[in-house]
């Protein structure tokens, strides 16, 4: 048995995350899946570890493909089959529920854009660090469309088992990006004690 910064492997082919919340089984054949247009995807051979550098930069290549193009097919390269996604404010179920989210949230607001800050590397996890923004111009997941614009900062946090992310935490300031949109209340301002 392993320890290695809050994580624990019991077993060969098993990740068990903190007290065990959650188990994630390795991907075996369906790990390397070349790109869709046959470019080369700068992956190491199967089997072996991606250097915290090409962690990284996949994050930053993947985040662009994804939120700013449009670019679905980009999530079969970075995330395994059975990835688990955890986001505070909208359920996404496996791969295709990250696929939908993204189609969703685009057509929602044609103008979505993220720019990714930082990205940090330490053994088999990476953080990053974004602000994203867009125009509220359709209903995305009960949302209402209010034409107005937002910007929110957020972090995304993954587990990768050699080449692909096998978890993600996403964590973002949704109640600020409401209470811009003008769906929540903005807060009302502090009054000074004397």
């Amino acid at each position: 048995m392993v320890a290695d910064a809050g994580r624990v492997a019991p077993a060969a082919g098993v990740v068990t995350w903190r007290s065990g919340v959650s188990a994630i089984e390795n991907e075996t054949a369906e790990q390397t899946h070349p790109p869709a247009n046959g470019a080369c995807c700068h992956r190491p051979p199967k089997g072996t570890t991606m250097t915290p550098q090409q962690r990284k930069d996949l994050i930053r290549r993947g985040m662009d493909e994804l939120w700013n193009r449009g670019n679905l097919d980009i999530c079969d390269e970075m995330y395994t089959a059975r990835c688990s996604f955890h986001d505070p404010s909208f359920p996404i179920d496996g791969v295709a529920g990250m696929k939908d989210q993204a189609r969703l949230l685009r057509q929602a607001q044609p103008d979505l854009h993220v720019d990714v800050h930082d990205v940090l590397a330490d053994g088999e996890m990476t953080c990053a660090r974004w602000t994203m923004g867009g125009t509220a111009r359709a209903e995305f997941r009960g949302l209402p469309a209010t034409g107005k614009t937002y910007v929110m900062t957020g972090t995304t946090t993954d587990l990768w088992d050699n080449d692909r992310i096998v978890e993600s935490w996403t964590n973002y300031d949704l109640l600020g990006a409401l209470q811009q949109l003008g769906i929540v209340p903005a807060m009302a301002p502090q009054q000074a004690t004397s």
